[in-house]
């Protein structure tokens, strides 16, 4: 049953890249199912609980990937996909949740629920949920910054803090250019967007002065520099808007 799970898996995330989603979904679907039967049947097994706790998150990625998909092509969002990836990652977080309190040792059950604290965190960014972007992102930049601390030489550990960093970054971007916010709350957002992401090249920097494998990915670089940028440009923008108004706004 395990060599089966992962086939549906891998078929499910092939499909998903062709952007043939409804059948990615069915196969995950599938997966998620056939996770659910293993873990009932073994219920002290923690490798058959990690997998359907990883299976309902590949579930819910893909209907993330789906909304990602009408965003790139400027559609209006499904409310409906953005649902159930919220709600599949929250039951992927229950289960980590679990994990990693019966495994406080484990590095792989903190890192993995990590990961969903991450997905969860930007599928409530794109739901204009302030409060669960919060704490997802609180959450998992605290999980970050303990593993970086606990072996400040360990690259990856240094890198996925990065990563945290630029990741509510890019959720605060996300919060300023949903449309119909007051302007003060949007600059709001593009400022913290801009403090995250300095925060993450900043990390960048000390990885590359301590000679850390990883610290020179010139990728990265250049899109929390662009990310910036726009964070910045839509602040000007905003200020020349409301110069604009103030202008043509008779005095009383």
């Amino acid at each position: 049953r395990g060599n089966y799970a992962v086939a549906l898996e891998h078929v499910g995330d092939a499909l998903a890249k062709l952007k043939r989603f409804d059948e990615a979904i069915r196969y995950h679907r599938q997966r998620a199912g056939l996770a659910e039967t293993i873990a009932s049947d073994a219920p002290g097994d923690l490798s058959a609980r990690h997998g359907l706790a990883m299976a309902y998150m590949k579930l819910g990625v893909v209907y993330k990937q789906r909304v990602d998909a009408q965003k790139d092509d400027n559609v209006e969002l499904d409310a409906t996909d953005l649902g159930k990836a919220r709600d599949l990652f929250r039951q992927s977080l229950a289960r980590f949740d679990a994990l990693a309190a019966g495994e406080p040792g484990n590095t792989r059950f903190l890192h993995d629920l990590g990961v969903v604290l991450e997905k969860l965190g930007d599928v409530s960014a794109l739901s204009g949920n302030d409060h669960d972007v919060l704490i997802c992102y609180k959450r998992l930049i605290d999980i970050r910054e303990e593993a970086a601390k606990h072996d400040p030489n360990d690259p990856q550990a240094r890198k996925n803090l990065a990563i945290a960093y630029f990741g509510r970054g890019d959720a605060e971007k996300v919060l300023g250019d949903l449309p119909g916010r007051p302007t003060d709350e949007r600059v709001r957002h593009w400022r913290g967007a801009i403090a995250w992401c300095q925060k993450a090249a900043d990390a960048m920097e000390a990885m590359r002065r301590d000679r850390l494998p990883g610290s020179d990915d010139p990728e990265f670089d250049a899109e929390l520099k662009e990310w910036i940028s726009r964070c910045e440009s839509s602040i000007k923008a905003a200020d020349a808007g409301a110069a604009k108004l103030g202008a043509r706004t008779p005095e009383k």
